[in-house]
């Protein structure tokens, strides 16, 4: 019997400034904070090989407080673009573990820990510029670089210890640092009446990767969580093709290549790899009746190898659909994710002295209706770059399911 209660709160406060410039320039300065808290007490009983009852109990409480200060210029000298911006900030993070449990020590223990209280105060900084190349109204050239950051996230911290399989232990690491990546990309855009193809060229390199990891001890228990690894690389070519026939039709594919390199030696002289991976995906939107829209989409994902194993890839799709009433300010939808109920992943792990191989499937295909009602002015969301995920992210699926 496994009983949970918990809860998650966030707190946002944003403030930004825009003032326009002469030669389409613009200015823009701003304020964010952010404050995450997770709660959650843990209580879990079984019987043991003997039929013997225990009891695994521990609360958990993780707090980050994020402060961060912004600022984005940018102007046009003729065909050429310019911007260059910045964002400093201040994070707080405490993970604090309280319970009497020995299997909750075991897994401090064994995650490196002394004590069930961890603190990751930092500072940090995040530079970007971008320089643009107009040719004339189809052709555009883009050089870019940023660098960004993935901060670990519900299960990878939470260090319950899942012993539904007594063999192969599960659990988060309270202790994970977040991972850092910056980015440089080369890219052209040609953009037509019908057609907008984009193709680029990027190097990115991540510093304190997050990734599964896996040690078996003498008795052959597998202990699962996450680390932080050195460093990881990955170099490659995107393209992404949008295709559109007024406001009726819509298609969309997307595609990268790219050549990764890890390096975990901070756990392991020989652990890392060195490999290609790949993706793609599609997503199609058509006006039916000029009032219902369909979407279909889907995803591919390409057999990989990692630094302890391999992963066999898998593809999935989705369909939705919805309609607006009353000037776009209700909405009715229905979408259905993993339509032909593929999302499986299958894996093997090995290190020195392990070898296993298996195939994980979660109950994946569900059915969703919503209705949304908007008012007021809604603001764009944060700025997102293309394809960060998919183009090998530190974060990037690594069999993290498994």
């Amino acid at each position: 019997a496994n009983l949970n209660d918990g809860g998650n709160w966030n707190t946002t406060v944003q403030v930004d400034y825009e003032k326009p410039l002469d030669h389409d320039g613009k200015l823009e300065l701003g304020y964010k904070t952010i404050l995450r808290e997770s709660n959650e007490d843990q209580r879990f009983w079984q019987r043991d090989s003997a039929r013997i009852p225990f009891e695994q109990a521990y609360d958990f409480r993780y707090r980050e407080d994020i402060h961060a200060a912004y600022a984005t210029w940018g102007r046009k000298y003729g065909a050429w673009g310019v911007q260059v911006g910045g964002r400093g900030e201040v994070v707080y993070t405490t993970a604090e573990l309280q319970g009497d449990s020995a299997d909750l020590a075991a897994a401090v223990e064994q995650l490196g820990g002394d004590e069930a209280l961890f603190v990751n105060d930092y500072v940090s900084f995040y530079p970007s510029a971008n320089l643009s190349y107009t040719v004339d109204d189809r052709n555009q050239w883009v050089l870019s670089y940023n660098r960004r950051v993935n901060r670990p996230r519900g299960r990878q911290v939470n260090p319950f210890v899942d012993n539904a399989d007594p063999r192969n232990l599960r659990y988060g690491n309270p202790f994970l640092r977040p991972e850092y990546t910056d980015g440089l990309e080369f890219g052209h855009q040609l953009t037509t009446k019908s057609v907008t193809l984009t193709t680029s060229l990027f190097y990115k390199t991540t510093r304190d990767v997050i990734r599964r990891y896996i040690e078996v001890d003498g008795e052959g228990i597998a202990y699962r969580t996450f680390v932080n690894l050195a460093r990881q690389s990955n170099s490659g070519l995107e393209v992404v093709a949008m295709w559109r026939k007024g406001r009726t039709l819509q298609a969309r594919l997307n595609g990268s290549v790219y050549y990764q390199s890890t390096d975990g030696s901070n756990l392991a002289p020989d652990l890392g790899n060195n490999g290609f991976q790949g993706n793609a995906g599609y997503q199609v939107s058509a006006l039916v009746k000029g009032d219902w829209k369909v979407q279909l989409d889907g995803r591919y994902r390409a057999p990989a190898e990692y630094p302890q194993g391999t992963f066999a890839g898998y593809v999935t799709h989705s369909a939705a659909v919805n309609r607006d009433f009353y000037d776009g300010k209700l909405r009715a939808s229905v979408r259905v994710s993993a339509l032909f109920d593929q999302r499986q992943w299958s894996y093997t792990s090995e290190g020195s002295d392990f070898f296993q191989d298996g195939t994980f499937k979660r109950q994946s295909r569900f059915v969703y209706a919503s209705l949304t009602w908007s008012w007021g002015k809604l603001e764009p969301g944060q700025k997102r770059g293309r394809g960060g995920y998919d183009r090998g992210s530190g974060g990037s699926f690594e069999g993290g399911e498994f």
